[in-house]
């Protein structure tokens, strides 16, 4: 009798309680933060960096990039047909670059296609991944893969934290009608035609919906001394600043914008950046310009873009999401590139800009000219922008994106203590488990050791 009541205590020892993640022995004392993200254009690279340095003293931070160095990879069919020349990503910016834009539409319309009809296969893949990584919390920087990311996370009992970078969510709300996650949000920039209320239409509660800004660095929040960041770049006092920026990759369009501006007999600074694109670099350099009182300079990759914002004049770019609100958040006007095929997002980005009256679109370059001198002769027009653009500032991202990130911790708490219904109560019990352990065996040897210890 006394070993039959042994052995019911054993039994009732081993299945009564789930292991909790705080019993998880680790060698660092802080929680897991798993960053997905992108090569595919700077910008991703940008947030996911801004979220190392907002939680790096808090968590250990591991930024994954989707088709780059992730559990994704394996499903990268241009790293397939290319014999490893080439991932998804690298061949997106290789288009970017030389400005094939047909091609890049075709490349990144095919993308959510791929992750419908790949999406059960993904998942798995994913949530293996995450049984080995055990994060406390996943962010995205990124769009198109969210669908088996978020499931997986669901699976696990990981909270989920979706941080969108353009005014079209488009590409960044695949596949997320389908999200059942209890600890699951959304951060937007601002409320724009197709943000929240795009997420909204796919069930996306309101309350997991916030409306903070991008993770621009508190580098374009703070002040500078004006006249010691134009000796260190070499930018005299009396005549303006134009910076031209397009893209991380240095893509040939700087160059037709520097070219247009050698030929204006205009005093001006002229700052251009040309990225990673050393030719790039070096045709610029050959500008001659017709004004004695211009002054061309081509830029490498710059890390210090919120110093040369804060320099210029206005802006000339693209509609990368990250640049322009890295704009917005420095007060720098703006005129965009939006001239021939776009990316839709872009397109997006730019209408958003123009519609909110923070700058303006170059639609054609015959008006490039008369746009530019309206700009250059106006500092009311100047100002008006920047006085449009303190409507969109960022609304203190840092803080508030760490309420958002503990939130969700206590979500997720919620959910393991208190399921909706019975059969949820066993699902939340093993998603929890799994998460702790990477099986079952491994978490009832675990409670044998602990019992008769």
């Amino acid at each position: 009798m006394y070993w039959l009541f042994l052995f019911f205590i054993c039994i009732s020892h081993l299945f009564s309680v789930p292991v909790q993640a705080a019993e998880i022995v680790r060698e660092s004392p802080k929680k897991k933060m798993l960053v997905f993200s992108s090569t595919g254009g700077y910008g991703h690279q940008k947030a996911a960096q801004e979220y190392v340095n907002i939680f790096e003293e808090e968590y250990d931070v591991k930024v994954v990039n989707w088709l780059e160095d992730g559990p994704l990879k394996k499903y990268d069919i241009v790293r397939s047909v290319s014999f490893g020349c080439y991932s998804g990503e690298s061949f997106y910016n290789f288009l970017l670059k030389k400005q094939w834009m047909g091609t890049l539409n075709l490349l990144v319309g095919h993308g959510p296609q791929f992750a419908r009809a790949n999406k059960q296969k993904m998942e798995d893949t994913m949530y293996e991944y995450l049984v080995e990584e055990h994060p406390d919390i996943i962010v995205s920087v990124a769009p198109v893969f969210n669908l088996p990311a978020v499931s997986a996370a669901e699976r696990l009992s990981i909270p989920y934290l979706l941080t969108t970078l353009d005014a079209d969510l488009t590409a960044w709300a695949e596949g997320l009608e389908y999200v059942e996650h209890p600890a699951f949000a959304v951060t937007i920039g601002y409320d724009a035609p197709k943000t929240a209320p795009l997420l909204r239409s796919l069930g996306i509660l309101s309350e997991s919906i916030h409306t903070i800004g991008f993770p621009v660095s508190e580098k374009f929040l703070a002040s500078y001394d004006i006249s010691a960041l134009r000796k260190k770049w070499n930018i005299r006092t009396a005549v303006p600043c134009i910076l031209i920026m397009m893209g991380g990759v240095g893509t040939n369009t700087a160059y037709e914008y520097a070219q247009k501006l050698s030929c204006m007999n205009i005093a001006a600074d002229v700052l251009v950046c040309a990225g990673k694109n050393k030719e790039l670099r070096k045709k610029i350099q050959q500008l001659d310009p017709v004004s004695s009182s211009m002054k061309i300079q081509a830029l490498d990759f710059v890390q210090e873009i919120h110093e040369l914002m804060f320099l210029a004049h206005f802006l000339i770019t693209k509609g990368g999401g990250m640049t322009l609100y890295q704009a917005i958040a420095s007060k720098t006007p703006l005129l965009c590139h939006s001239i021939g095929s776009q990316l839709s997002w872009d397109k997006s980005n730019i209408d958003f800009i123009v519609d909110n009256k923070m700058g303006l679109a170059i639609t054609d370059m015959n008006d490039f000219e008369d746009i530019l001198h309206s700009l250059l002769n106006s500092s009311e027009n100047r100002m008006r922008y920047k006085r449009n653009m303190q409507k969109y500032h960022p609304i203190n991202f840092h803080n508030r994106v760490k309420e958002i990130v503990k939130s969700l911790h206590i979500k997720m708490d919620r959910f393991r203590q208190n399921p909706v219904n019975q059969n949820e109560l066993v699902v939340g019990e093993y998603k929890t488990y799994v998460c702790t352990e990477v099986s079952w065996f491994s978490g009832m040897r675990d409670r044998l050791k602990s019992f008769f210890s």
